[in-house]
């Protein structure tokens, strides 16, 4: 729903700037990976995705990367 869209939204530009104030918070880059998924948002979702298993953060690091790259 558009409503749903919009959090999202909103979601996505506050974990934004918590990255730019602290670019290694595993909190936001997994939130980041999730919701750059869900928006199929593929290269970004990728890139977080790279940066989970990288950082050993979230357990569907693979499982994003994978589903985003088909």
């Amino acid at each position: 729903s558009a409503t749903e869209v919009r959090q999202y939204e909103v979601a996505r530009q506050s974990f934004r700037k918590v990255l730019q104030a602290n670019p290694t918070d595993p909190v936001a880059i997994e939130a980041m990976g999730n919701i750059s998924f869900s928006f199929r948002r593929w290269d970004e979702a990728i890139q977080y995705g790279q940066k989970m298993l990288d950082m050993k953060v979230g357990k569907r690091a693979n499982y994003i990367i994978g589903k985003s790259y088909y």
